[in-house]
C-alpha cells in the first residue's frame, strides 16, 4: 500500500491519511495508519510491487517475457516477445484475494509495436478443483501507442481456487504491453470517493517515462534539431519514416548521408558540464539501411586547456534495423574542459542513424543500506526436497512434455565442493544412489523441476551441487551441455553448467537473488531432443561463507609467511641486551595487489591518491588494446599509454600489459574485418612487433590473446595454428615478459566453455603446439562467490605448475556490505592458495568501472564498506608488532614477505631489510651504531 501511494506523490499520501483519519478517534486512526504503512497488501491494494520499484518481483510473463524499464522518475513493466493475444503481465493474488468482496482495478497501460491502437484487457483467472478454470473479465480499453491510458474495472469472485492470477493481455502478436501503477482495491463505503480523488492527483506515467532534461538540451527533438548539429553528414527531425514511428513522444531525429563511422549528430555542452558529477546516459536509437545490426556508441569529446583532445565512450549498444534499442551508460569529468560535446557514432557509412531521445542526467543518490541480517539463515540445509528420491517423484515434476522416473546407480557421496562447505554442518554427505531420469525430451529446456519459492531467501548466497549424466541412444558416448537453472518470476539465472557424458559429472555453482520474488523453481536443461538427462543428489543450500576464514588464515600463514631470526648488535659487535625494546613494522607487502587504471581518470587527484596508497601493481584498462592504439589502419596513438607508463615508472609500480589481441569478434576494429587472411596476418604481425618492441622490458606480463575460450575471430580466419604462433611472436619481441592466457567464468562454475577442465585442455593444446605460456589469468568477475567452488577451480588448474593471477577482479552488489563480503571471499581464497601469485582489480572508483555497483570508492570520495574491507585485509596481511630482544640479541618472529623496518626504541635507530620467499629460516644481522 505504501509503495502504491508513494507513486502518487505527497498529495495522494496526504489524501489517504485524511480519509482514514476521518473514520475514528485519534489512537484508532494512528493504529490504522501504522497497519497500512506496515503492509503493502493492506485494505487498499492487494497487488504486490504495484509500481515495479522492485523490478519484476511478484510479476512474471504469461507466455512471454517481461522486463522493467527503469527511468529517472518512474518504472514500468513491458511484456515483449508476445506471439498470442492472451500473453501478458501476470501476478498471483490468490493468497490476498477474498471471496464475495468486490474489487476496483486500475492500471496505467500503453502499447508499443506496429499497431497504432490495440485492445488491452485485465483478466482474473481462477483455477478450482471442482469447476476447472474460470476467466473473469475485469475491464478493457483501446490502448494507443505512445500514450498512457487508465484501464479500470471491477471484479468479484465466489471461489479463490488453488490459483488466482491477475493478468493484462489483449494486443495481437508482436505488440508489447506497457503497464505502470497497478491497483486491485476492495471496495468499501469510503473507497469510491477515495478512488475518484486519487485519480485526480495521480500522475500519468506518460509524464514520468523520461528523465528531466539534464545536461543535454532538447533531448526529445520537440524543438527540431536545435541545438543539435549534424556531424559530417545531414540530419533532420520527423514524425515518421515509412512505417517507423517514435518509440515515445512525437518526433525522432535522423542522421543520413553518412560515409564514415564517426558521423552522426552532436551537441555542444561547453560550460554546462560539471566536475566530479556522475552523469547517467540514456539513448534510444535505431538503424536504417545497409545492415541489420551494428554497434552504436555515445561519445564525449573534450579539449583541455593545454589543447589536448580526449574521446570518452559513454556507452554502446548493438542497435538493429527492426526495433528501437536503448543505450545506457555513466560517466564523470574530473576537470572542466575548454570545450566539450556529445555525439553518436558507430555504424559503417551508408547506414542511417535514428534517435528517439538522448538524455544525460544526474541520478538521485541511493540511500546507503546497512548489512543484510538473516533471521534464520539455516546454513547448510538442503532446500531441495526429496533429493535422494526415497519418496519417488514427490515434489518433482516434468518441465515440458518429457517423462520422469527413478532408477539406481548414481554416486553414493556428495560432490567434493559441497562436502567442503558442509564440513561443519549436520547434513550427512552420503547419498542413496538413486537418480532421476528424464526421457522423451523434445526441446533443450525440458527436464526435471521443483518449486523452491517458500524455501529460498533473497540476498542470501546459495551453493549448488549435483551429479549429472546424459544418455544419447542415437549418439553413444556423446557429451552435451547440462545446466542447473533457476526460474525467478519468469526470468532465469544460472546455477551451474557442465559438459556431461554417460559418466557421472559434478556440476557446481552459486547464485543470489537480489530482489524480492513471487515464484522460483529449479530445473535441469541443456541437451537437445532425444537425449535423456540424469540427476542425482541435487543440493542447494545457504552458505556461511565466512566460516572458512580461520582455515584460510592458517593456510595463508603457511604459504605467505617465513620464519625470521634477526641478530641485533651495537657498533662494537656486542649483541643488544635481552629485554631491549624494539618495534617491527612491515612497510611493503611483496604480494601483488593491483588495479586497472585509465588515463582519463588520472585527472582526478583523489583517484590517483587512493591508487598509490592502496595498490602496488597496475594494468592499463584500455590504453594498450589494439582498438585504442590503432583505431584506424596506420594511425597509431600511444600517447595515453606513454603517460600512464611514465606515472608507473616514476612511482616504481610494475605493470601487466592488457592485451595484445582480443579474440572475440565484437572487439575487432572495423578496418580489420574486410582484410584477406594474408593481409590480416600481416596486420597482426605489425601489431605484435610494434607494441612489444616499443615497450620491451616495460611490462612484466602480457595477456596475449584475450578470451580465447569465448571467441574465435583470428582462429576462424587464420587457422588453429595461429593461436600458439602469436605467443611465439610475442616471446620473440619481448623474451622477458611472462605471457598469459586470460578468460572469464573460470572460477564460478557458470559457463562450460571456460570451465577449469576446458581451460586446462586449452592451455595444454597451446603448449603442446609450441606456445610459451607462462601464466594463467582468471578474470574474477564473480556474482555470488563461494569459497569451495573457487578453490576447486584453482586446484584443477594448479596441476600445470604455472602461476595463476586473478587479473580483473570485481564483485557487484547494490548493498555495499554484501559487496564487501563477496570481495572478502574472493580475496581470501586467492591469497590462501599456493598457486596464486597476484590479484588485480578491474577498477575501484564509481563511474570509472565497467560494472555498476562494484566500486570501492564512491563518487563523493567516500571509501565504502567494500573498500574498507580491502584495506582491512591488507592490514591483516602485514606483520607489525612491538617486542623485546631475547638472549644473544636475537629477535624471532614469523612474518609476511616484504620490506621491514626494525627500530630500537631506546636508541631511536632503525634498520631495514627485505623478507623474500624461502623454505628455511631467514637470518639477518643488523648493526645499530
Amino acid at each position: 500500500m505504501s509503495k502504491f501511494f508513494h507513486n502518487l506523490g505527497r498529495k495522494g499520501a496526504d489524501l489517504v491519511k485524511k480519509k482514514i483519519g476521518s473514520q475514528g478517534g485519534g489512537k484508532e486512526r494512528g493504529e490504522t495508519l501504522n497497519a497500512l504503512a506496515r503492509n503493502d497488501s493492506a485494505m487498499y491494494n492487494i497487488v504486490m510491487n504495484p509500481t515495479f520499484e522492485d523490478g519484476t518481483s511478484w510479476w512474471w510473463g504469461l507466455g512471454c517475457a517481461v522486463s522493467v524499464r527503469d527511468e529517472i522518475q518512474s518504472r514500468y513493466c513491458v511484456a515483449h516477445g508476445r506471439t498470442e493475444g492472451w500473453q501478458g503481465v501476470a501476478q498471483e493474488v490468490g493468497d490476498r484475494l477474498e471471496v464475495d468482496v468486490e474489487y476496483q482495478f486500475e492500471a496505467w497501460v500503453s502499447i508499443y509495436g506496429p499497431e497504432e491502437q490495440a485492445p488491452v484487457t485485465a483478466t482474473l483467472k481462477v483455477e478450482t478443483e471442482s469447476s476447472g478454470t474460470k476467466y473473469n473479465s475485469i475491464g478493457s480499453l483501446a490502448a494507443t501507442r505512445g500514450e498512457w491510458k487508465l484501464l479500470k474495472g471491477k471484479v468479484k469472485v465466489n471461489d479463490i481456487g488453488k490459483s488466482s492470477v491477475l493478468y493484462i493481455e489483449g494486443p495481437p502478436s508482436g505488440v508489447d504491453i506497457l503497464v505502470s501503477t497497478v491497483a486491485l482495491m476492495p471496495i468499501t463505503s469510503e473507497t469510491p470517493e477515495l478512488i475518484r480523488e486519487l485519480e485526480n492527483v495521480a500522475i500519468s506515467p506518460a509524464a514520468q517515462t523520461q528523465p528531466t532534461q539534464g545536461l543535454l538540451l532538447n533531448p526529445t527533438f520537440d524543438d527540431g534539431l536545435r541545438p543539435w548539429a549534424a556531424k559530417g553528414c545531414k540530419a533532420y527531425v520527423t514524425e515518421s519514416l515509412g512505417d517507423i514511428r517514435p518509440a515515445q513522444g512525437k518526433y525522432f531525429a535522423v542522421a543520413t548521408q553518412r560515409t564514415e563511422t564517426w558521423q552522426g549528430i552532436e551537441q555542444d555542452i561547453t560550460g554546462r558540464i560539471e566536475e566530479s558529477i556522475l552523469y547517467n546516459v540514456k539513448l534510444t536509437v535505431r538503424l536504417l539501411g545497409g545492415v541489420k545490426e551494428a554497434r552504436v556508441l555515445a561519445t564525449l569529446y573534450m579539449k583541455s586547456d593545454d589543447g589536448k583532445d580526449q574521446y570518452v565512450t559513454l556507452g554502446s549498444v548493438n542497435a538493429t534495423s527492426t526495433s528501437w534499442s536503448e543505450l545506457k551508460g555513466e560517466f564523470q569529468v574530473h576537470k572542466s574542459p575548454r570545450r566539450a560535446s556529445v555525439y553518436i557514432e558507430g555504424p559503417p557509412g551508408g547506414v542511417d542513424l535514428l534517435f528517439d531521445s538522448f538524455f544525460c542526467f544526474t541520478p538521485p543518490r541511493k540511500r546507503v543500506e546497512g548489512p543484510v541480517i538473516f533471521q534464520n539463515p539455516r546454513y547448510g540445509l538442503n532446500i531441495v526436497h526429496n533429493s535422494n528420491f526415497e519418496d519417488g517423484l514427490k515434489y518433482w515434476y516434468a518441465q515440458g512434455n518429457c517423462k520422469l522416473f527413478v532408477a539406481s546407480g548414481s554416486p553414493p557421496l556428495l560432490g567434493g565442493c559441497a562436502q567442503k562447505s558442509l564440513v561443519n554442518s549436520k547434513a550427512p554427505p552420503a547419498l542413496s544412489g538413486a537418480f532421476l531420469c528424464c526421457s522423451g525430451r523434445s526441446y533443450d529446456w525440458e527436464g526435471p523441476a521443483q518449486t523452491l519459492t517458500e524455501r529460498i531467501q533473497p540476498k542470501m548466497a546459495y551453493q549448488v551441487s549435483a551429479w549429472v549424466a546424459i544418455r544419447s541412444p542415437a549418439q553413444p558416448g556423446a557429451k552435451h551441455k547440462v545446466d542447473v537453472c533457476l526460474s525467478v518470476d519468469g526470468s532465469w539465472i544460472q546455477g551451474g553448467e557442465v559438459i556431461a557424458g554417460d559418466a557421472w559429472t559434478e556440476v557446481v555453482g552459486s547464485f543470489r537473488l537480489e530482489k524480492e520474488f513471487q515464484k522460483v523453481h529449479v530445473y535441469l536443461q541443456g541437451p537437445g531432443a532425444g537425449v535423456d538427462i540424469m540427476l542425482a543428489g541435487l543440493h542447494i543450500f545457504a552458505v556461511d561463507r565466512l566460516a572458512r576464514v580461520p582455515m584460510l588464515r592458517q593456510r595463508a600463514d603457511q604459504i605467505r609467511k617465513r620464519n625470521v631470526v634477526v641478530k641485533l648488535q651495537d657498533s662494537r659487535g656486542v649483541p643488544l641486551a635481552p629485554g631491549t625494546k624494539v618495534s617491527v613494522r612491515q612497510s611493503r607487502s611483496s604480494f601483488p595487489i593491483g588495479s586497472a587504471i585509465n588515463q582519463y581518470s588520472f585527472e582526478n587527484k583523489a583517484y590517483r591518491k587512493f591508487f598509490l596508497e592502496t595498490f602496488n601493481w597496475a594494468v592499463f584498462e584500455n590504453e594498450l588494446k589494439w582498438g585504442w592504439t590503432e583505431p584506424n589502419q596506420g594511425q597509431l596513438r600511444y600517447g595515453d599509454a606513454d603517460e600512464l607508463l611514465e606515472f608507473c615508472e616514476r612511482n616504481n609500480i610494475p605493470r601487466r600489459g592488457h592485451c595484445i589481441l582480443w579474440e572475440t569478434e565484437d572487439t575487432i576494429q572495423d578496418w580489420l574485418k574486410p582484410l584477406s587472411p594474408t593481409a590480416l596476418e600481416e596486420a597482426v604481425h605489425n601489431r605484435v612487433k610494434g607494441l612489444l618492441s616499443r615497450y620491451r622490458g616495460k611490462f612484466r606480463h602480457y595477456d596475449v590473446n584475450n578470451e580465447m575460450l569465448h571467441g574465435s575471430y583470428y582462429k576462424d580466419r587464420l587457422g588453429p595454428q595461429f593461436l600458439p604462433y602469436v605467443f611465439q611472436l610475442a616471446h620473440k619481441y619481448d623474451p622477458e615478459a611472462v605471457l598469459f592466457v586470460n578468460d572469464y567464468h573460470v572460477e564460478d562454475g557458470s559457463d562450460c566453455r571456460s570451465s577449469p577442465e576446458a581451460y586446462l585442455e586449452h592451455i595444454l593444446d597451446l603448449t603442446q603446439n609450441g606456445a610459451p605460456v607462462g601464466g594463467i589469468g582468471i578474470q574474477g568477475h564473480i556474482d555470488a562467490p563461494v569459497g569451495p567452488v573457487i578453490e576447486s577451480a584453482l586446484d584443477k588448474l594448479a596441476v600445470l605448475g604455472l602461476p595463476i593471477w586473478f587479473t580483473e577482479v570485481d564483485v557487484e552488489s547494490e548493498n555495499e556490505y554484501t559487496r564487501a563480503e563477496d570481495l572478502e571471499v574472493v580475496l581470501r581464497e586467492a591469497f590462501a592458495h599456493p598457486a596464486v601469485e597476484g590479484i588485480m582489480f578491474w577498477g575501484f572508483w564509481e563511474g570509472a568501472m565497467s560494472r555498476k555497483n562494484a566500486q570501492l570508492v564512491d563518487i563523493d570520495k567516500r571509501v565504502n564498506e567494500a573498500g574498507r574491507r580491502l584495506l582491512a585485509l591488507k592490514e591483516e596481511w602485514k606483520t607489525s608488532f612491538d617486542g623485546e630482544v631475547g638472549a644473544g640479541g636475537e629477535l624471532q618472529f614469523r612474518g609476511f614477505l616484504g620490506d621491514y623496518t626494525i627500530t630500537v626504541v631506546d636508541f631511536g635507530l632503525s634498520q631495514k631489510f627485505e623478507l623474500v620467499q624461502g623454505n628455511d629460516v631467514a637470518s639477518f644481522g643488523l648493526t645499530f651504531s
